[in-house]
């Protein structure tokens, strides 16, 4: 921490042209090693190799996008009388904690850290304690780049309770941004109260995906594949519950199945692998618990429902899936697909809202005039309508509700870790 301190008092008076220059140093490493870095994430978090590279190519992109808004930070000259000069001033919040998550082990990183150090802060970086590798090798690319320990630290530990209270009790710290779950993240957030830290939400999802009957079906469908099953259905934006309107429900069914029946589980460095294993033994019991919980009150098996190797489980689709099952209140890490039945579009407006949660929400239909609708009254900070591309660099990234606060990306991304000063100057 006294590393950080030091270095921030140092790279805060380092303008944004040469913070964007070491940036864009720093992506073209990443650049460089993108295949060694890809496979390194595939056999430490278990994402198939196509995926894993992907992750890794877009996490270039985001650093590059992040040099340039280092760039773009400037203040504003207020004239309210011919005596004074008003003005505001951008200074970046200090030394900034982030805390990322193992299932976007390498972006996720690079989404608080890099956009920190753009705007003139310095990092401590905790990465989950399953992947900490892929971090470490985001800091060999940084160290390469010119970046130094206190710029951008990271802290791999088998206890992160005792160095997230250590750093969290800290008046040098005055920035906690967080990605993982909304019980975890609340008692982040009381950790925060004492010294009154700025913070960065991004917590858990129960992302809708509704199927009116006027949709295409073949792009529903496919958005459907995508959108459960990327990452083995670990993605907090992913469809955790579909509806689909009761006069294509079947239609729907048989169509998806055709679909995620082609889906093969494996090795993920094999090529034609499409899901690997899970993340550890406690995400396969969990899936198992939830299962059985579906079964026991009628749902039904379409496909998978079986454990295959170790730690994969098969794509599986469950039909008939109702309320009173845990399923629905879950956030599913995993590929499983729960699809339930819906009427008309004040039930599936009803039942899509009927959550804590607010961060991803996906509605297919073709009346435009009903996708409006439904954009405006879904309770989410994302939304796709007849599509579930909801993330890139330009766009913002987060949750309402109980998902979360404050934004990743987009053209005000680094507002998140600067402070607004007021200078007012007579004349």
């Amino acid at each position: 921490m006294d590393k950080a301190v030091e270095s921030y008092h140092k790279w805060k008076r380092v303008n944004g042209s040469d913070r964007a220059a070491m940036l864009r140093q720093w992506a073209s490493i990443v650049r460089e090693n993108s295949e060694n870095i890809a496979k390194l994430l595939t056999m430490e978090q278990g994402k198939v190799y196509k995926e894993a590279l992907g992750e890794v190519m877009q996490g270039a992109v985001m650093i590059d996008w992040f040099a340039e808004e280092a760039r773009r930070i400037h203040g504003e000259t207020l004239h309210r009388n011919r005596s004074k000069k008003d003005f505001t001033l951008k200074h970046p919040v200090g030394v900034v904690f982030a805390i990322t998550p193992w299932n976007f082990p390498f972006i996720g990183p690079i989404v608080k850290c890099c956009c920190a150090i753009a705007a003139g802060c310095t990092t401590i970086l905790k990465p989950s304690e399953e992947t900490p590798l892929i971090s470490l090798a985001l800091a060999y690319c940084a160290d390469k780049a010119g970046f130094n320990q206190g710029q951008f630290s990271v802290l791999p530990c088998r206890n992160p309770s005792s160095v997230s209270n250590f750093l969290l009790a800290s008046d040098q710290v005055r920035m906690l941004s967080f990605t993982g779950s909304t019980q975890t993240g609340k008692l982040l957030y009381k950790a925060c109260a004492n010294t009154i830290k700025k913070t960065s939400f991004e917590l858990g999802g129960n992302a809708p995906f509704i199927v009116f009957d006027d949709a295409d079906l073949n792009l529903a469908t496919n958005c459907a594949k995508g959108a459960r099953f990327y990452n083995n259905g670990q993605i907090c934006i992913g469809a955790n519950r579909i509806f689909v309107q009761d006069r294509v429900y079947d239609l729907f069914i048989d169509h998806y199945h055709q679909k995620v029946a082609a889906l093969t589980t494996g090795n993920g460095m094999e090529d034609d692998v499409h899901t690997g294993p899970l993340i550890n033994r406690g995400s396969l019991d969990k899936l198992n618990q939830l299962v059985g919980d579906a079964l026991r009150k009628g749902a039904q098996i379409v496909c998978g429902g079986k454990t295959k190797y170790a730690l994969n489980y098969e794509p599986t689709i469950l039909r008939d899936v109702t309320p009173d099952m845990t399923a629905y209140h879950t956030e599913l890490f995993g590929p499983i697909a729960c699809i339930y039945k819906f009427s008309n579009e004040e039930e599936a407006l009803e039942l899509a809202n009927e959550t804590p949660y607010g961060l991803a929400a996906y509605v297919f239909s073709n009346d435009h005039s009903r996708l409006w609708r439904m954009s405006e009254e879904l309770e989410a900070g994302m939304i796709g309508a007849n599509t579930t591309d909801v993330t890139s660099e330009d766009l913002p990234f987060g949750g309402i509700k109980q998902s979360g606060f404050g934004r990743e990306g987009g053209m005000s991304c680094v507002d998140e870790y600067l402070e607004t000063k007021v200078f007012c100057l007579g004349l």
